[in-house]
């Protein structure tokens, strides 16, 4: 693989500039990143077509049909980009998928409210989340203590956007 498929033409410059060897360990970065993002981004796909039975390619034509609908993917694939965890890709394609295949603006409208929620959730949230609903009930929650101790040096969230 060429640098001039990775990066913008621009860099070709800066790449005779680098020894071959720096060539070479920026190749296979980026190569390593695009196949984690490729992951992240078919997780979000998967996602979103086991919620809707529908094929990915299908589900994104619905957008194209609503003004609505197509700026609700545009902030399912806004947040993405911000993404790491697979589990929130999968979250996002879900409800991609919730919001593609309502049938009134207010169901629309409900799965952005959604979509702002989940941007915010970081994987100390998910961790969480998935611990309350995997031992707690709806009578019976995890006591505090409990979840504390899944983070016994303590947990930093980013609260930039």
């Amino acid at each position: 693989m060429e640098p001039k498929d990775l990066f913008q033409p621009e860099l070709a410059l800066v790449f005779r500039m680098l020894a071959p060897d720096r060539v070479e360990a920026i190749i296979k970065y980026a190569e390593a990143r695009r196949q984690h993002d490729a992951r992240r981004a078919s997780a979000l796909a998967d996602g979103a077509e086991a919620h809707s039975g529908e094929g990915f390619p299908d589900l994104l034509r619905r957008a194209h049909e609503d003004e609505r609908k197509d700026d609700l993917a545009a902030q399912v694939f806004r947040i993405a980009l911000k993404t790491e965890s697979e589990t929130k890709m999968r979250a996002l394609g879900r409800a991609l998928a919730e919001g593609l295949l309502a049938n009134d603006d207010a169901a629309v409208d409900e799965t952005s409210l959604l979509l702002r929620a989940l941007e915010d959730l970081e994987a100390a949230h998910i961790r969480v989340l998935d611990r309350l609903c995997r031992e707690g009930t709806r009578y019976k929650g995890v006591p505090d203590y409990d979840l504390a101790t899944m983070f016994p040096n303590g947990v930093t969230c980013s609260t930039a956007s």
